[in-house]
């Protein structure tokens, strides 16, 4: 009897790279102290360069080891993570799904993100889109975002919402014009 063609299964591996800090702050002074721990984790999969999808996370745990949040009256060593009634808080600073090449799109971002090219920086979590640069037309590169801006040290951002979009231009080499609206 022949043989059965060989079956070829499609694997599939991803890039993964990414960090994991770790940061412990002592502070003594007339007799009052502070410890405090810091864990970092910052996570990017996949290669935007040949992978369709790619994903970026970074989040923060800080802890209070000797316990002394939420004390009245002076202490030397306040600080934001000691407002708070437990030990333990979190961040989570970004987390985003980029999808490459996506129909007319060059990119279109999900999630937690910040934006940088605007003309004040915009940290929010929503959606942006861009299409890739159109060199016939003085690479003209269009783009729309919005969503709920972050308030990290906020409780309640409701009702609060943010929407844009822009036109920018690289008119000759080196040089970049951009309108956000």
């Amino acid at each position: 009897a022949p043989a059965a063609p060989a079956v070829q299964e499609e694997s599939y591996t991803s890039e993964i790279h990414g960090r994991v800090t770790s940061r412990f702050r002592g502070r003594w002074a007339g007799g009052e102290n502070d410890q405090d721990l810091y864990q970092y984790v910052a996570l990017d999969v996949g290669n935007p360069l040949s992978d369709p999808v790619t994903l970026h996370v970074m989040i923060r745990a800080a802890e209070d080891i000797d316990g002394n949040v939420g004390r009245q009256g002076h202490y030397p060593f306040d600080s934001i993570d000691d407002t708070y009634t437990d030990n333990v808080n979190f961040r989570f600073y970004y987390g985003y799904v980029d999808v490459h090449e996506a129909g007319p799109f060059d990119s279109v971002r999900a999630g937690r993100q910040m934006m940088d090219e605007t003309p004040i920086s915009l940290y929010f979590d929503g959606v942006r889109a861009e299409t890739p640069e159109y060199s016939e037309l003085a690479s003209l590169k269009v783009g729309a975002y919005g969503g709920s801006p972050v308030h990290l040290y906020e409780s309640s951002p409701s009702g609060d919402a943010l929407f844009g979009g822009f036109l920018q231009a690289r008119p000759w080499q080196g040089a970049r014009a951009r309108l956000d609206y």
